[in-house]
């Protein structure tokens, strides 16, 4: 019990001790972290204001990707159309070659017989 009442005792005394002292910390050490603080503070808004920057710069990038895969794929498209037409001109062409080689051998085949017949006249 007098144990208890040393406490209730002490206490007031170490309170207000404390109070005194300023809880242990000197008005030099409560203004050394202050500034720290501060400094730190502004640290961090430097941060942040960096990071925002990084950030817009790597949307407009973003940005700018989207619209070269866009072109990329217009100019994709168009080539696949381009091929497309080139391959049915090429086909094209392939049915003109054979059918100039169909009309060739008719028109020699007509010459012979244009070249017999002249022969035929010649004799009678």
């Amino acid at each position: 019990m007098k144990k208890q009442l040393l406490i209730f005792a002490i206490l007031p005394c170490i309170i207000t001790f404390a109070a005194i002292n300023g809880c242990g910390v000197s008005k030099k050490q409560f203004d050394q972290i202050q500034n720290e603080n501060i400094s730190l503070q502004e640290k961090l808004t430097l941060s942040q204001s960096e990071k925002n920057a990084l950030k817009a710069e790597y949307d407009n990038i973003l940005n700018e990707k989207v619209a070269l895969k866009a072109s990329f794929d217009t100019i994709f498209n168009e080539k696949l159309a381009l091929k497309g037409e080139y391959d049915k001109i090429l086909q094209e062409k392939l049915q003109l070659a054979i059918q100039i080689g169909s009309l060739t051998a008719e028109k020699n085949k007509l010459q012979a017989e244009i070249d017999r017949y002249k022969t035929q006249q010649k004799k009678k």
